[in-house]
């Protein structure tokens, strides 16, 4: 007996994205009792609204004003009314199997918190970027599993998260607002004791970059966030160890930004940490608080290995970073069996 899914899209501006993805959504071979499709309008200044009014087979809820990736997810989480909610990109074409597989991982294992598929990104956004999650200056690692189609990942990314209903009715912190809210979650969950898991078998294509295309003052919550969430989830020794690279990685990504439109939006997200402190630490109470795992645990799924583009500077931090982690014997996923580079 399959349970019930509600599989959220969330648009903005995108009405032909999200047309596509939803005729995708249309051929899943899961049960058509079992599941629904909500689109999210999260305020769009286009005709989007028009356009998806027209949809045949989905439910609408349209918001009054833009809400941002977060708020409006949080909105489709709240007037879901499946067990499961599949949280979706617009900007996505789902293969018909993949729903059934994520839920099938998650009916196994109640361990599971959040459960995605493997991303294949596209398009010209991502041959300029090498994108992952990260945790500051590192970045986490996926972690195979020999003979198992499934795949334990502490990186599963906002693109597809299907989460329960009943664990997670608010999934975002909206203060995010858009970029670092799915490490919020990821975090959030396995702080409580739940894992984030990789569906390796599926797998869902990507376009990705349409939103920083269009407005690259986003740069700024992406800039933000990442200093929030380093100073939210690691641990107050840690975050002194890792400061120093930190700085580095910023000024970094700073003078990388001089070449592009996002340069005074990532320098006014770095001169907001310093007059924030006392909201950081307001937020860091609250995750903090009842965690359950060491910070040995976390650091087993973090990498050395830097993403940053273009290639030659993502090497060059590796190797900074290599050597930060061996000197201040960080325990990173490379050392865990013989403290040596992988």
């Amino acid at each position: 007996m399959w349970p019930t899914v509600t599989i959220v899209v969330l648009n903005y501006n995108g009405a032909e994205l999200t047309k596509k993805c939803v005729a995708s959504l249309k051929k899943l071979d899961y049960p058509k009792n079992k599941h629904d499709i909500l689109i999210v309008e999260n305020g769009s200044e286009d005709n989007s609204l028009e356009e998806l009014r027209k949809l045949k087979g989905v439910k609408l809820l349209a918001l009054p004003k833009n809400r941002g990736f977060t708020g409006g997810h949080n909105a489709g989480v709240k007037a879901a009314k499946g067990k499961y909610v599949l949280m979706l990109n617009n900007d996505v074409i789902v293969p018909k199997d993949m729903v059934k597989k994520m839920i099938s991982a998650m009916e196994k294992d109640k361990s599971i918190g959040i459960a995605g598929p493997v991303v294949r990104n596209q398009g010209d956004f991502y041959r300029k970027i090498t994108f992952s999650n990260s945790l500051g200056t590192l970045f986490f690692y996926t972690l195979p599993q020999k003979n198992k189609a499934e795949t334990e990942t502490y990186s599963a990314g906002g693109v597809a998260m299907l989460i329960r209903k009943e664990e997670v009715p608010k999934p975002f912190d909206e203060f995010y607002y858009c970029y670092h809210e799915d490490v919020h979650l990821m975090l959030s969950t396995f702080f409580r004791g739940k894992k984030p898991f990789i569906v390796q078998d599926t797998y869902l294509n990507h376009i990705g970059g349409i939103a920083r295309k269009k407005n690259p003052s986003l740069a700024y919550y992406e800039e933000r966030n990442k200093f929030l969430t380093f100073f939210m989830f690691y641990s107050p020794g840690t975050i002194l160890k890792l400061l120093p690279l930190l700085a580095l990685d910023s000024m970094l990504v700073l003078g990388l930004s001089l070449f592009n439109q996002a340069f005074f939006s990532r320098l006014k997200a770095q001169l907001w940490v310093p007059f924030n402190i006392p909201l950081i630490l307001k937020k860091r109470k609250q995750v903090q608080s009842g965690r359950k795992i060491s910070e040995k645990e976390l650091f087993h799924h973090l990498s050395y290995r830097s993403h940053h583009s273009p290639k030659f500077v993502g090497d060059i931090m590796s190797d900074i970073q290599y050597v930060y982690c061996k000197v201040f014997r960080l325990p990173v996923y490379e050392f865990r069996k013989n403290g040596q580079r992988t």
